[in-house]
């Protein structure tokens, strides 16, 4: 439960940071070339948020995949093979920590990339 928490928390962290670039880049470029007011911190993690939900969350698309690839495994797999399979699975589970954390630190690394190139483009333009 406290890794789940852990990732919660980073992934929250990581989409106040994605909505801080946004709310940068908005007030760099969108608002001169569109001749609109600024937009607060608090407006675009809305409009990030109405975003994920209409995009929606390749974490459940990801999940139901996980679902089919099992229910098809068992069907597939020979009895005296579950229990190796199931051991490799696992396996395979315990090193998803890792994995979760290179691709919130991934996500971090775009998006600090993103907020300086828009920034040196901001300083060439302005």
């Amino acid at each position: 439960m406290k890794k789940y928490a852990i990732h919660f928390t980073a992934a929250l962290l990581v989409g106040v940071f994605r909505a801080f670039v946004v709310m940068y880049l908005w007030d760099w470029f969108v608002t001169e070339v569109f001749h609109v007011s600024q937009i607060s911190f608090l407006q675009v993690y809305g409009l990030t948020l109405i975003v994920q939900l209409f995009t929606g969350s390749s974490r459940e698309s990801g999940r139901m995949q996980w679902r089919w690839l099992t229910k098809t495994l068992e069907y597939c797999v020979p009895g005296d093979r579950k229990d190796a399979l199931k051991d490799a699975l696992n396996e395979l589970g315990s090193g998803m920590s890792l994995e979760m954390v290179m691709v919130i630190l991934s996500e971090f690394l775009t998006l600090v990339s993103i907020l300086v190139i828009g920034f040196v483009i901001h300083l060439l333009v302005g």
